[in-house]
């Protein structure tokens, strides 16, 4: 007589019908095994490096409702000889917008709150890398979470932006607008993730 190496159960399938070991995650076979297959994460869905000193970088083609959260990476650099501030609009929109700012540079702190749609902040000729989250609430008004680290010459300094859009049209169309002509140099990158799965 022949005895079964393993219990019965294991070659019956679960409740959920799965067989023992099997998961939920997709795999695809490489050759010599099974690779689990991610279907959640960010996919990228543009990149933009300027080839020149710009005013604003134009991105079209997104749909917030469906994508539920953008992640935008942002590298630049001011070229003003002045400190200024990036901007960031929806659908050609440049009213409406709601700004809370908080900044740490050393043992300095402050915060203030403007109706301005204020994404970045820039000292003279200084560079800035920012990473933001879009969101849209429960009742579709679109929020902006930011945050920027900032050099400043011979420090670095912290900015913090939410930017609230009192707007519940769907973010299609995003726009980063420095508030000086030519102000983002030529170099500049930005790449836009969605949520995948």
């Amino acid at each position: 007589m022949h005895v079964c190496p393993k219990p019965i159960g294991d070659w019956l399938p679960d409740v959920d019908g799965r067989f023992l070991g099997e998961t939920l995650t997709p795999r695809r076979w490489d050759g010599s095994k099974l690779l689990n297959v991610l279907t959640s994460g960010f996919e990228k869905v543009t990149e933009v490096v300027t080839v020149q000193d710009v005013t604003s970088i134009v991105v079209n083609s997104l749909d917030l409702a469906a994508a539920k959260m953008y992640l935008l990476l942002f590298s630049f650099r001011n070229t003003y000889g002045s400190a200024g501030s990036v901007f960031i609009y929806f659908n050609d929109v440049t009213t409406g917008y709601n700004n809370q700012q908080l900044y740490s540079s050393g043992s300095t702190t402050s915060s203030s709150n403007a109706g301005t749609a204020r994404y970045a902040y820039a000292y003279a000729s200084q560079r800035v890398t920012n990473e933001s989250l879009i969101m849209r609430t429960p009742d579709n008004y679109t929020l902006v979470m930011s945050r920027s680290h900032v050099f400043t010459g011979s420090a670095a300094a912290i900015f913090f932006h939410n930017v609230h859009w009192n707007n519940t049209a769907n973010p299609t169309k995003v726009e980063l607008r420095s508030e000086y002509a030519n102000g983002i140099a030529a170099g500049s990158r930005l790449m836009i993730f969605k949520v995948k799965g």
